[in-house]
């Protein structure tokens, strides 16, 4: 199952671009949030994604920057998810597919 994640950081702001990318990717539940990106750890409807998150599923975010606000979070969020048995999927990032050889070969040389 795709599961999709928008967030942008304010009220007035409009997800619309981001939720019209990930029904285009075939995410069956998208995941939305208005709020500040400053603080990863209050991204409530992130970690309702990753916890919903099954062996062979795949989280699809529509733009990475509105996922994580540094590297060692990205880290963490990727971590998270390949623990779940599942794989992350980065629309505006193609090297952040995990889903494609590329991706997985990338991983695999930061690793």
């Amino acid at each position: 199952m795709k599961i999709g994640y928008a967030r942008v950081s304010s009220l007035s702001q409009n997800l619309e671009r981001q939720i019209g990318a990930l029904r285009a990717e075939g995410c069956e539940v998208i995941y939305r949030e208005k709020v500040s990106g400053k603080d990863i750890r209050n991204h409530p409807e992130l970690e309702k994604a990753i916890d919903r998150l099954g062996t062979g599923d795949i989280l699809v975010v529509g733009e990475w920057d509105r996922a994580t606000r540094s590297m060692m979070d990205g880290i963490a969020i990727m971590d998270r998810v390949i623990a779940r048995g599942a794989l992350v999927k980065v629309l505006d990032k193609a090297h952040l597919d995990l889903t494609s050889t590329i991706g997985k070969g990338l991983l695999a040389l930061f690793s």
